[in-house]
């Protein structure tokens, strides 16, 4: 929220692909979806609709790519834009043309938050360039949950907090859960075999 809260400036959200990551872009976009403001959104699809946002689809066998798109949208005064990606060199340098003068929400299919610096350089993007449009980058993965039914409880080692800047005495109250641990001998036997997760211990994915 606090990103979202720029008047200009480019946030990256990067993600694996099929991580989620166009998720976020849309819980982004439906945040900044208010009455005062002229959001505009370039997709490729467009998988929900917004009212109150001027969605265009991306069409490249008819000429509506994302660079030619982008122009076209930075005559019409927009507040906040949102590009599901940044495919090419030319749509690269038009997003941060237009974060000088609106705030921009970009997509990067990529693993790491690192990694989508050096996809702007890898797109001929100096580096000056992106240090005075990049105002932050949103990284998406998704983590395996741990089973409900056969999870066990694990007391962190204050090493462990400390790494997240958690103390001992703040976790006092919080009950922290591990996945079961599968022997040998009940794999080969099938014995004790949680049947919600198959005795993997996980089940399902969250966002983070």
């Amino acid at each position: 929220k606090t990103l979202l809260q720029c008047n200009i400036g480019l946030i990256l959200v990067s993600s694996h692909p099929y991580s989620g990551g166009k998720n976020t872009l849309h819980a982004m976009l439906a945040e900044c979806n208010a009455e005062a403001e002229n959001v505009a959104s370039l997709e490729d699809p467009i998988e929900y609709d917004f009212p109150g946002v001027s969605q265009t689809q991306i069409l490249q066998d008819k000429g509506m790519d994302y660079a030619s798109c982008l122009n076209a949208l930075l005559n019409q005064d927009v507040d906040i834009l949102f590009v599901d990606d940044i495919p090419d060199q030319a749509t690269a340098r038009m997003i941060l043309a237009a974060a000088r003068s609106c705030l921009v929400v970009a997509g990067l299919p990529i693993e790491h938050s690192e990694q989508a610096i050096e996809e702007l350089q890898l797109r001929g993007i100096e580096d000056w360039r992106i240090a005075r449009s990049v105002v932050g980058i949103v990284n998406q993965q998704l983590l395996r949950s741990v089973c409900p039914t056969c999870r066990a409880v694990y007391r962190p080692r204050p090493e462990e907090l400390d790494q997240f800047g958690v103390s001992t005495l703040s976790m006092s109250n919080t009950v922290v859960y591990t996945a079961k641990k599968t022997t040998q001998a009940e794999q080969l036997t099938k014995t004790n075999i949680c049947s919600n997760c198959g005795g993997t211990g996980y089940q399902n994915q969250i966002a983070v």
